[in-house]
């Protein structure tokens, strides 16, 4: 999951000149059938920050759902997304 995520972000140029570093907090849901939907920002570091986060999960693959008694089921997820200069 972090290497898929890591493979679809660039760190904003707009980021890196104001040396901002730091995480985005993206809260989503995973579908019983696995389908990762309506991420959203919880937590922002900088507009353009927010953006790269928010695109990494527009990408993302079908993930394994959480079971429950024997049934996928939905679930709300909170991941940070973090920046960090060289």
């Amino acid at each position: 999951m972090y290497k898929q995520i890591a493979s679809n972000i660039e760190f904003p140029q707009s980021a890196k000149k104001s040396k901002i570093e730091g995480s985005v907090f993206i809260e989503f849901i995973v579908k019983a059938n696995g389908k990762v939907s309506s991420a959203k920002v919880i937590k922002s570091l900088h507009p353009d920050c927010d953006k790269e986060a928010l695109k990494a999960f527009d990408e993302m693959p079908n993930w394994t759902p959480r079971v429950n008694n024997g049934k996928n089921v939905k679930t709300k997820m909170v991941l940070p997304i973090k920046f960090k200069l060289d």
